[in-house]
């Protein structure tokens, strides 16, 4: 399959937004107490004093590795599925690792949290791939090369 920059980049780009705003959303709004009971076990800054370049980095890695996993060797048939669970794959994998990496370090790390946060990632990462798929596609169909 031909990759078409422009359209990789549309992709790379709705994909960060969903990740960006999915995590400001359930991070900030949605699970705040959640997140803030989690992230004190291991002596975190409170979200209003993390430092946001190091974490807009992260979620452009999480974005890329999305978008390159998603499209690379994108199937003919069931491209759906493969966008869905490939997207849900990156999040298990990225989340996943930081959560039960700090509940094997961090004796006070609530498993609960740990469960509850990469259950999520494993969701909005789905979400992420689906959307990255039908991006690359339409823009793709409208810009071609």
């Amino acid at each position: 399959m031909k990759i078409f920059t422009r359209s990789y980049l549309l992709a790379l780009l709705s994909t960060f937004v969903v990740i960006a705003i999915g995590n400001a959303w359930f991070h900030g709004m949605f699970a705040d107490k959640f997140v803030a009971d989690g992230i004190a076990a291991i002596n975190a800054v409170p979200t209003s004093e993390q430092r946001f370049p190091y974490l807009i980095f992260v979620w452009f890695l999480i974005s890329f590795m999305t978008v390159y996993f998603t499209l690379r060797d994108l199937p003919q048939k069931n491209r759906v599925r493969h966008a869905l669970l490939t997207g849900a794959l990156v999040g298990l994998v990225a989340d996943g690792t930081w959560n039960f990496v700090n509940a094997s370090l961090v004796p006070s790390y609530s498993i609960a949290f740990a469960l509850g946060d990469t259950t999520w990632h494993v969701l909005q990462g789905a979400a992420a791939g689906g959307i990255a798929l039908k991006v690359y596609e339409w823009s793709s169909k409208r810009f071609g090369k």
